[in-house]
């Protein structure tokens, strides 16, 4: 007999937005004369949008997405935007950070929370579905938490772009999280995680970069080379 504890997996309501700005640098006017750095920062902000909610800074996620303990295989609708709040164009990157932590309750009413090693437990079974219509979609190099979104094209005034539309967990977390051994004569998975202690985290991090001197914009505010057609269009360089 094969007696399985099937439990499901409790999902934290978590976290943050991080607004940033990046400054242009402007292009030298002339060979080997020093020039100043253009700081044009005012104005240039943007917001992060979850299922048409605006999230404050350092708001928290998903505190509406689970009415229940997470379902692994179901789909949930967990629609995030990034949205221009200011009142000039601009590029903007995305960085959405998924891990699993495990929170412990304290005797003295506090919580503990320890992130579980991604050797443990991958990030990847926390699925997203992140749309690259408007995004160029590059895993952090070194990091399986983390992906960087950066948008293809300049997001004007109040414009809204969508990255991901739903969140899940992939079934496989269930075979994961237990392990096999005998008891009795009865072949009895367990949990190595308390299912109730085992939680997901969802961090998304916002920031943008105006769209005058771009290439350089980006490449002093987020270390990457990129590419700008005539269109307006950003590709990243090879």
């Amino acid at each position: 007999m094969r007696k399985i504890k099937y439990g499901l997996i409790a999902c934290a309501a978590v976290l943050v937005i991080a607004l940033g700005v990046g400054a242009a640098r402007a292009v030298p006017a002339a060979r080997n004369e020093e020039y100043t750095a253009e700081i044009a920062t005012s104005e240039l902000t943007v917001g992060l949008v979850e299922n048409g909610v605006l999230i404050p800074n350092e708001g928290e996620l998903l505190t509406n997405t689970f009415k229940e303990n997470v379902i692994p295989g179901k789909n949930y609708t967990e629609e995030l935007s990034a949205v221009n709040t200011g009142e000039v164009e601009e590029y903007i990157r995305v960085i959405v950070t998924r891990r699993w932590v495990k929170v412990v309750k304290n005797e003295d009413g506090s919580t503990t929370v320890t992130e579980i090693p991604e050797t443990e437990l991958d990030p990847a079974l926390i699925r997203l579905s992140l749309k690259d219509t408007d995004w160029i979609v590059a895993p952090a190099s070194g990091n399986k938490e983390q992906v960087v979104l950066y948008g293809k094209h300049i997001v004007k005034a109040s414009e809204t772009v969508m990255f991901n539309a739903e969140i899940s967990v992939d079934p496989k977390v269930a075979s994961i999280l237990t392990h096999t051994g005998s008891e009795n004569g009865s072949v009895v998975s367990s949990y190595d995680y308390d299912a109730d202690s085992v939680q997901l985290q969802l961090i998304a991090e916002v920031d943008a970069v105006q769209i005058n001197n771009a290439q350089d914009a980006i490449l002093s505010a987020w270390g990457v080379k990129v590419n700008i057609a005539d269109d307006g269009t950003l590709s990243l360089a090879e």
